[in-house]
Parts: C-alpha cells; sequence; structure tokens
C-alpha cells in the first residue's frame, strides 16, 4: 500500500507541477500579447503627429481650387509628358508627373467625401474635369502637330491598366492621405506619390489614341486613369476616417 500511496502522490504532484507550469507559460503569452499589441498600436498610429483639423482642412480644400497658374502648369506638364511619351524618355515622363498638379484635386474628392462636404466634392470633380479636358486637349494638339507621333512601348505601358496599377493606386492614396494630414508640410511626400500613381501618362496616351482615331486605345488609357483616380482617393479616405476628421457640419468656415 504504501508504494502505491507514494505513486498517487507523486502523480498529483506531478499535476499540479505541469498544471502551474502550464498556467505560467499561458501568463507569458499573455503578456507577450498585450506588449506586442501596445507596441505595434504605437507604432503604427496614424493619429501621431496629425495636424490641426483646420490645417488639413485648408491643405485639401486648397487642392480643389484653380488658378491661371495652376491650368498652365497643366498644360506644361501635359507638353513634357508627351515628347517623353512620344520618344520614351522616362526622365522626361517622371519630370512632368512631378509638376503635375492633378493630385490635388484627387485628394479632395476624397476629403470632401469623407466629411460629407457636397461643395468640396462638386468643386474637385468640377476641377478634374476641367484638368482633363485642358490635358486631353493639349495631348491630342501635339500628337497631331508631332512629325514622330507613333504607338511607342510608353504609351502602350500607359493605357494597359494592371492589377499592379490598382495595388499602387492604393499605396499612393494611402501615403496621400498621410502626408496631407502630417505636421510638417507634404510638398515632397505628394510630388512621390504623383510619381508613383502615374495619373497624368494615361491622359496623355488618351489624347494620342484621339489623334490617331484609335478608339480602343483611348478607353484604355482613360479606363485606367479613372481606376487610379478612384483607388486614390478610396485609400485617402479611409486614412482620413481613421483620423476621425469632422464633419462639413461640425466646422465654420475656417476648417475649426
Amino acid at each position: 500500500m504504501r508504494p502505491e500511496r507514494h505513486r498517487r502522490k507523486y502523480q498529483r504532484s506531478h499535476r499540479l507541477t505541469t498544471r502551474a507550469l502550464a498556467g505560467r507559460l499561458r501568463h507569458g503569452v499573455d503578456l507577450l500579447r498585450l506588449h506586442a499589441g501596445k507596441f505595434f498600436k504605437r507604432a503604427f498610429n496614424v493619429r501621431e503627429g496629425r495636424a490641426p483639423y483646420s490645417v488639413i482642412h485648408r491643405r485639401f480644400l486648397n487642392g480643389a481650387r484653380l488658378t491661371g497658374t495652376h491650368l498652365c502648369i497643366l498644360i506644361v506638364a501635359m507638353l513634357v509628358a508627351c515628347i517623353g511619351l512620344d520618344t520614351d524618355s522616362d526622365i522626361a515622363i517622371v519630370g512632368a508627373m512631378l509638376i503635375c498638379p492633378l493630385m490635388g484635386s484627387v485628394l479632395a474628392i476624397a476629403y470632401g467625401i469623407a466629411t460629407l462636404d457636397r461643395g468640396i466634392v462638386a468643386e474637385a470633380i468640377a476641377g478634374l474635369a476641367l484638368q482633363m479636358a485642358f490635358c486631353l486637349a493639349t495631348s491630342t494638339i501635339y500628337f497631331k502637330l508631332s512629325p514622330i507621333a507613333s504607338t511607342t512601348a510608353a504609351l502602350v505601358d500607359n493605357s494597359t491598366p494592371t492589377v499592379w496599377d490598382l495595388a499602387v493606386a492604393l499605396a499612393g492614396g494611402f501615403a496621400g492621405g498621410l502626408g496631407m494630414s502630417r505636421d510638417q508640410e507634404p510638398a515632397t511626400l505628394i510630388s512621390g506619390v504623383a510619381v508613383a500613381t502615374a495619373l497624368m501618362p494615361p491622359l496623355c496616351a488618351a489624347g494620342f489614341g484621339i489623334a490617331a482615331a484609335n478608339l480602343s486605345l483611348f478607353l484604355s488609357a482613360l479606363y485606367e486613369f479613372g481606376i487610379n483616380v478612384v483607388f486614390i482617393a478610396l485609400a485617402t479616405e479611409t486614412v482620413l476616417l481613421a483620423l476621425r476628421v469632422p464633419l462639413s457640419s461640425d466646422l465654420n468656415n475656417d476648417g475649426v
């Protein structure tokens, strides 16, 4: 009987030790999970370093306003893009995207939707439509007059949308929304987003489609431009909602 008692006692002790170790292990895992959650929450907190809502409001609102200088820069940028696509010059294409002011209207559309401001949405859409008209007219005239106009590889690339264009548009819109909402001025970041998302080259390719009477190329290029605009705006709006930007009904004229 004595060995049996010792065996039962040893089994009970072993079970208690196993339970204690399992409890400590679970406690350690819970602590690790808690600390990891806090770390990632701090590391990816998009609200940290946010500019005042009035500053964010002013930045997005300015992006939807068109001036004579704005349209002149747009025409120059489109001419540079046309030359780049016509000669397969990546440097010219990137330079055109750096000075292209189209991104402002797209970001303003996202801000207007996120804040339920119909005025900003209407102004931004009208501004984008006007800029598209100027871009298409400029590129069409250029390719009509260009003695070397032909279907180059750059033109084909910018009139053939792929799933990667969608992914880049989402990433670019996310970066654009974050850049416009930071304390520091977003000029450099927005220029980088404009290059990454390539809004201008598809419009340039659409103008070539008009000049060459190529309906298929025109529609394909316009479609690529359209999906870029939509997914940039969606990603930017997601950032603005995460930042809890106030609705237009809660702001005065100064965005306060």
